[in-house]
């Protein structure tokens, strides 16, 4: 037997060799063809199995690929081993090479998960993402992001502020509107809360709801006003506040309520209006509740009145306080805004209803209290049978005070209280009563002194009081915790009844004044606002129109008017608006600063050159004043101011205080000029009263003088012009009554040969003796004084101009006018009569002398008629042929003065050629000479002629006296 070769095996028979078949192999250790191990294949006539790559499994000797999702990393296996999808890995069966499959399984990207087969990765979906290898699941974005599908989304993408992600957070959308979205908040639109809202999309904030507005639901487009009766002063708020009781809100939308107006209250919460106080009632603050009841002697005609009218004097207020009764006869109120009607006094009546003031009995008739007519007193001898008793001692004094015996004893009532006097003989004064209201003054005392005026016994008070019924009151308002604007108003309420104030009122109006003005550390001032100083002023102008009725002794009230003039000032040195008045009826101030900023309520400096312009179409009314920088008077020009350094005129800082009235500069010689009245009755007034005082004894304290000028207080603020020596402060001053020309005021005592007329005088006032003093330089028309007077001062204080009645010459001026004009027409008369002498004569007119006195005799003859012919031609009051400052006035000033010079000259040639004379007629060589000329002297008219040469003296002593006026002509031609 032969052994097979390799490859080979006995056949069945084993007759032959025959060659393995696929699967199987035998080598040389073989005696047969052995079936290859599994995972190994061979073919025919195999010597050695083959095994299977890796990435191949064995199947039916045959190595086949791994299919996708499988692999086999080894060799010589009968399977592949599936992917692990938990670790998200896949094969795709490609292998390495065609015929071998995949020896592993990959992992899939990030941003995609293995497919169901494992075979392959797919994507992540849009909105989700995979950030780690090895994850299976695809994450969903979270809100506010987003991821699309057009990339493998390792991770989402944020959202902008002001959107968010949609449903499968594949897209941002933007916040709608109502909603918003910020970094940091939320990542999901939300809505917006209440008390905001938002009208555009892809808000990050919400807005708050303004003030006036809220609203009370999320996520609106808008805001809600509030309702009437509501209001809301903070922004983002979710509902309104109804107002409270004094407010209301009229329309929608308010952010505050509105405060009650005075003359109206609201007692009720949540209003929409507010309700007008009823007839009888009033209301004089604001924020009110409830109406408060007229006062006695009150009352409001109309609804909604912030203030009740006081009755008129003679009445008083009916019940229910909506009008005002008349007092009956036998009664008065003799007060405005009188509480009731007082019954007339002992020997006093009121004999129709309404009466102000009871009515003295006329002489020698007397009444008892309540009456309203009077009865004859018992004749002289019954007087004391047939009104006796105590109750009838008012009567029987009264009827014996008509025979001139004394004062019956009264009841005097004024602001400082109620008096009564007791009988005060004639000349005698009465026992000295103390104060009714100056409880904590000692020594402030009335005294009662019976005079007779008019032949009427009078009772004469000398008020050495301060206080009166509401100085007190007034007083308690500086220390009240009230806002400064509310110190203001009721000052003015409290001093509103002009007769009712008292110079104690003035002193404590000036405390109150104090506490507006200054800081609490009472040292700084604080600036004053427009309405504040307008509502001080009111008050100023209260007690400005007021008659204190104060002591004789002037000193005290100076003091205290004093302290109030400084708070003034102080006033128009702090208020907010400069350079611009602020003014009431009597009073006005204003403050002048050079460097003042534009604040939108102050004006530019109206200073020029150093001077400011005050002008005022109505004297009685300073509120119509304004300032400008004119340089000159206008006719509405009341006051010019000039500040000066030296001789130059400088624009400085001033504080200016303008007063109607010198009430605050009591002086016992002192009348003011009522502007409101007509100024021609005003000028025959002051000019009779002037007469009827005039004083001849030259006692300057007993002269009636007339403020006739607004009051000026200048207050220079420029730092250093109060000592500046070269300061010069000029004012040019209206009178505030025009007179006319001083001359017409010129008056004579015939029994003392005394001319007097009135003078204008700038004064200042000093506080320290209580008078005005004469301190300033003054310069005015005599012609025309209502031009202005011009007051050249150095100083600042108070100035105005003052009139009164002076002795201006005891030389009989009118007589010596008289006599010039007889005795310069006498002399023209001669003169006349010498020319008619010596023309006719014609061998003396051919003489040299002759000629000389010809040429002198017809100048001096032609100056004497052109200056009698004066006051023909030329009147003063312009009425004249030739009128006065016009080029004719000046043509005939310089002709008179021509005239005079050639008269003057004539008068040298003819004292010449009789010197020339004398001496021909002294010298000895010259006999003939002087006997022919002395021949001459023999001839009437030469010697006429001579004689009136020698006379000529006389002739200008006489033409001496005019010549001032002559003077007074050329200066006013020439001007």
């Amino acid at each position: 037997c032969f052994k097979c070769p390799i490859k080979q095996e006995p056949n069945a028979d084993k007759s032959d060799c025959q060659e393995c078949t696929a699967g199987y192999y035998k080598g040389t250790a073989e005696d047969v063809c052995t079936a290859c191990t599994a995972g190994s294949i061979s073919v025919d006539e195999a010597e050695t199995c083959d095994p299977c790559q890796a990435g191949q499994k064995e199947e039916s000797n045959e190595c086949k690929k791994c299919p996708a999702g499988t692999y086999q990393g080894s060799t010589g296996q009968t399977d592949c081993a599936a992917c692990a999808s938990s670790n998200n890995m896949y094969s795709d069966g490609v292998g390495t090479v065609s015929e071998v499959g995949d020896v592993e399984c990959v992992s899939c990207d990030l941003g995609s998960t293995v497919n169901s087969d494992m075979t392959g990765c797919v994507a992540c979906t849009a909105g989700t993402f995979l950030d780690e290898v090895g994850d299976t699941t695809c994450e969903t974005c979270a809100d506010g992001t987003e991821a699309n599908a057009a990339v493998k989304a390792t991770a989402c993408d944020d959202c902008d502020e002001g959107q968010e992600s949609n449903s499968d957070h594949t897209d941002c959308t933007d916040c709608v509107v109502g909603n918003y979205q910020r970094d940091g908040s939320t990542d999901v639109c939300t809505s917006c809360p209440v008390g905001t809202f938002t009208n555009a999309v892809k808000t990050v904030t919400c807005i708050d709801c303004v003030a006036g507005q809220y609203q009370d639901g999320v996520g609106q487009t808008i805001c809600k006003s509030c309702e009437t009766g509501k209001a809301q002063s903070d922004a983002g708020q979710s509902s309104c506040d109804p107002c409270g009781v004094g407010f209301f809100a009229d329309v929608e939308g308010l952010g505050a309520c509105k405060p009650c107006k005075v003359g109206t209250v609201q007692p009720a919460g949540g209003q929409d209006t507010c309700v007008e106080c009823v007839v009888g009632k009033y209301q004089d603050e604001e924020e009110q509740s409830v109406c408060k009841d007229c006062n006695a002697g009150h009352y409001s005609e109309n609804a909604g009145q912030n203030i009740c009218a006081p009755c008129q004097k003679g009445y008083v207020s009916n019940a229910a306080k909506v009008g005002c009764d008349a007092c009956p006869a036998g009664t008065y109120q003799s007060v405005t805004g009188g509480a009731t009607c007082v019954d007339c006094n002992d020997n006093y009546y009121t004999d129709s209803e309404g009466q102000s003031d009871p009515i003295l009995c006329p002489d020698n008739t007397y009444s008892s209290a309540g009456a309203s007519e009077c009865i004859d007193c018992p004749g002289p001898g019954a007087i004391e049978t047939e009104l006796s008793g105590e109750d009838l001692l008012s009567e029987r004094e009264k009827c014996q005070s008509d025979l001139g015996d004394g004062c019956f004893s009264d009841t005097t009532r004024s602001v400082y209280g109620v008096y009564h006097t007791v009988w005060v003989p004639l000349g005698d004064s009465s026992v000295p009563q103390a104060c009714t209201y100056d409880l904590a003054i000692t020594g402030n005392e009335v005294v009662f002194t019976c005079v007779k005026k008019n032949n009427k016994m009078t009772l004469e008070a000398d008020y050495g009081c301060i206080a009166t019924n509401k100085t007190d009151e007034i007083a308690d308002i500086a220390d009240s915790d009230v806002p400064v604007e509310e110190k203001a108003t009721q000052l003015e309420q409290l001093t509103q009844d002009t007769e009712s104030n008292g110079i104690g009122d003035v002193q404590a109006v000036t405390k109150v004044l104090e506490s507006i003005i200054a800081q609490e550390d009472g040292a700084v001032e604080v600036p004053i606002s427009p309405e504040l100083t307008t509502s001080i002023l009111n008050t100023v102008s209260n007690l400005v129109v007021s008659n204190f009725d104060s002591s004789s002794d002037n000193t005290q009230a100076a003091s205290i008017s004093k302290e109030l003039v400084k708070q003034v000032i102080t006033v128009a040195k702090t208020t907010k608006v400069k350079n611009k008045p602020v003014a009431s009826t009597s009073v006005a101030v204003i403050s002048i600063k050079q460097d003042q900023s534009d604040d939108g309520e102050s004006a530019d400096p109206p200073t020029k050159g150093g001077i400011v312009s005050f002008t005022l179409p109505q004297t009685d009314d300073l509120t119509t004043m304004t300032v400008g920088s004119a340089s000159s008077s206008e006719d509405n020009t009341i006051l010019l101011i000039e500040t000066k350094n030296g001789d130059e005129g400088v624009n400085m800082d001033m504080a200016i205080v303008l007063i109607t009235d010198y009430t605050l500069m009591p002086d016992v010689k002192i009348s003011v000029v009522p502007p409101q009245q007509g100024n021609a009755s005003v000028a025959v007034d002051i000019l009779k009263d002037l007469e009827t005082v005039l004083d001849v004894t030259g006692d300057e304290d007993t002269k009636k003088t007339y403020v006739n000028s607004l009051i000026t207080e200048v207050t220079v603020t420029s730092s250093g012009n109060e000592t500046n020596e070269n300061f010069k402060l000029n004012l040019f001053m209206k009178p505030s009554v025009n007179i006319g020309p001083t001359k017409d005021s010129v008056r004579t005592n015939l029994s003392t040969g005394v001319r007097v007329e009135v003078v204008f005088q700038c004064a200042m006032y000093n506080t320290s003796s209580a008078k005005w003093e004469d301190t300033c330089q003054t310069i005015y028309d005599k012609e025309d004084p209502s031009r202005g007077v011009l007051c050249l001062c150095n100083h600042n204080t108070s100035f105005a101009v003052l009139m009164s009645a002076y002795e201006i010459d005891k030389g009989y001026a009118e007589s010596q006018t008289i006599l010039t004009q007889v005795l310069l027409g006498l002399s023209t008369m001669g003169l006349l009569a010498t020319l008619c002498f010596l023309l006719p004569a014609k061998a003396l007119r051919t003489t040299r002398s002759s000629k000389i006195n010809i040429c002198f005799t017809s100048a001096l003859l032609l100056a004497s008629l052109t200056f009698l012919l004066q006051d023909l031609l030329i009147k003063e009051d312009g009425s004249g042929v030739i009128k006065v400052k016009t080029i004719g006035c000046a043509v005939y000033a310089m002709i008179q003065h021509y005239l005079w010079l050639v008269v003057f000259c004539w008068m040298v040639i003819e004292a010449s050629s009789c010197t020339s004379l004398s001496y021909r007629c002294s010298a000895p060589t010259s006999p003939n000479t002087c006997s022919s000329s002395t021949s001459l002297l023999g001839v009437f008219p030469f010697r006429s002629l001579l004689s009136d040469t020698s006379s000529s003296p006389k002739i200008t002593q006489s033409a001496a006296s005019p010549s001032r006026n002559t003077d007074t002509w050329r200066t006013r031609c020439v001007s």
